[in-house]
């Protein structure tokens, strides 16, 4: 939802196939087609300025008036991303080749920012004070949203195979404006960050068990 209206992507040609194609939908229901195309539409968030979704070969950008526009990646990477974490006016991309990128999309500016292995979750503050990415080796970054700066980097937790244990049972990070939490399913723990601080461990839950997603809530 968007705008008082319902952007969509468009079914694909075979039944497995991603999308390339988005329409938008008015209040009764009416459709009209966004005039871009990007294949494999796979990740979509909502900015305060407009929607980011992923594709193959960047991001495509739709405004309030449902102009769209498909930003490339940045010249760091030769890969691609499956996801779009947003704050207010910033997306964040994990790249496939580990790295993530930070969208501007009041400027459609880029900044990357390189990561020793493939980034498993990523998280953005709300007022987009905080950049944070956990990667497969179990190390955390603190960045600079302005510049993608590395302004911290720890090892927090045991590493993590996505490819073999599969999407959505690994660690994941959740940001608020003044904490960071980061889930640990081989400990069965949730540990909260403060991002201020150097991303000092503040407090660890044990949960048991093997907790993996996280959603921040409330103020």
């Amino acid at each position: 939802p968007f705008e008082d209206h319902f952007v969509s992507t468009l079914p694909g040609d075979e039944a497995e196939d991603l999308p390339s194609e988005l329409t938008v939908y008015d209040d009764k229901g009416q459709a009209s087609p966004i005039d871009a195309r990007c294949d494999e539409i796979h990740g979509t968030g909502v900015t305060r300025d407009g929607l980011v979704f992923a594709c193959a070969d960047g991001v495509i950008r739709v405004d309030e008036d449902f102009d769209a526009e498909v930003l490339p990646y940045p010249e760091d990477t030769d890969e691609r991303t499956w996801s779009v974490e947003v704050g207010r006016d910033l997306a964040a991309t994990p790249f496939d080749d580990g790295g993530i990128g930070i969208l501007d999309a009041t400027t459609d500016e880029w900044t990357f920012a390189d990561t020793d292995a493939e980034v498993v979750s990523a998280g953005i503050a709300p007022d987009d004070s905080a950049v944070v990415a956990l990667d497969e080796d179990g190390a955390i970054y603190s960045l600079d949203p302005e510049t993608g700066k590395v302004l911290t980097k720890k090892k927090l937790i045991a590493p993590f195979d996505a490819k073999s244990q599969g999407h959505g049972a690994g660690p994941s990070v959740a940001v608020d404006s003044e904490r960071t939490y980061v889930s640990d399913p081989a400990s069965g723990t949730v540990l909260e960050l403060d991002p201020a601080d150097g991303l000092r461990e503040a407090r660890s839950f044990d949960l048991g068990g093997a907790p993996a997603s996280l959603a921040v809530t409330g103020r």
